[in-house]
């Protein structure tokens, strides 16, 4: 997919547009394919062109850290800039876990609706070593002409084949109380930089870590390189300075 590549859809008289970025550097994809690097400013070029056209733009972005409950403060400036010029509807995806889904001005955000079909292994209270991969939502957005009139959130649990089926009355309570704590969070502009890090500094570096040795073990010496290229890279010091503040809660 180039820059400026999307699909036009018409249901019912109303018309969207969908238009995908990638927050991770976008290009080549194999097989012909190509992906639209995300910036704010592609995002909101594409934008304009698709609102002359259509009634709703819907934009997708591949971006996040796997696992972590919480889009960062940038995504949230960012997501809310979309909406801001013209987007209906913003979703991401990536994390592997649910994330906050917020009413932002005429649109409306989710910024990871977690996994669908895929999970991480584990069952049981083993699962909770794996932050809620096992639980999601089917997002459901209800349009007219002008504006979203109302969206509901459908609990689903991905069961020990991966299947994706709907969720119990208990489970469904469990997962739509915790999307409305994080959301909460999000909405009241309680994420900041430091409480980003601190929430997600040691299960990133512990599974990145877990991810770099299953590597070594089979690659070698390359990835050890590139490891310790990684447990020196400025993303995993802002890590190791957040779990320092958090443990003894000084200001950094």
């Amino acid at each position: 997919m180039g820059e400026h590549d999307w699909v036009v859809m018409e249901r019912n008289g109303i018309s969207f547009g969908f238009i995908g970025f990638d927050a991770f550097g976008g290009g080549d994809a194999g097989e012909g394919l190509r992906t639209a690097r995300f910036s704010p400013e592609n995002a909101v070029s594409a934008i304009k062109i698709l609102k002359g056209t259509c009634h709703h733009v819907v934009v997708s972005i591949h971006w996040g850290i796997e696992g972590s409950f919480y889009p960062s403060p940038q995504q949230i400036e960012q997501a809310r800039f979309l909406v801001d010029q013209g987007a209906s509807l913003v979703v991401g995806h990536h994390p592997h876990v649910l994330q906050a889904v917020e009413r932002h001005g005429h649109g409306l955000i989710a910024y990871s609706l977690g996994n669908f079909q895929f999970r991480h292994k584990g069952t049981g209270r083993d699962m909770k070593n794996y932050r809620r991969t096992d639980q999601t939502v089917i997002l459901e957005v209800i349009f007219n002409s002008e504006s979203i009139e109302s969206y509901s959130l459908h609990p689903v649990i991905i069961d020990r084949e991966w299947r994706p089926t709907p969720a119990g009355p208990e489970e469904a309570e469990d997962i739509l109380s915790f999307l409305r704590a994080i959301t909460a969070k999000v909405r009241m502009d309680q994420v900041s930089w430091r409480f980003w890090y601190e929430e997600l500094a040691a299960h990133y570096l512990r599974d990145n870590l877990k991810s770099y040795l299953i590597r070594i073990r089979r690659y070698g010496l390359p990835h050890l390189i590139e490891c310790f290229r990684w447990l020196l890279s400025p993303f995993c010091v802002r890590c190791y300075i957040a779990l320092l503040s958090r443990r003894f809660r000084f200001d950094t």
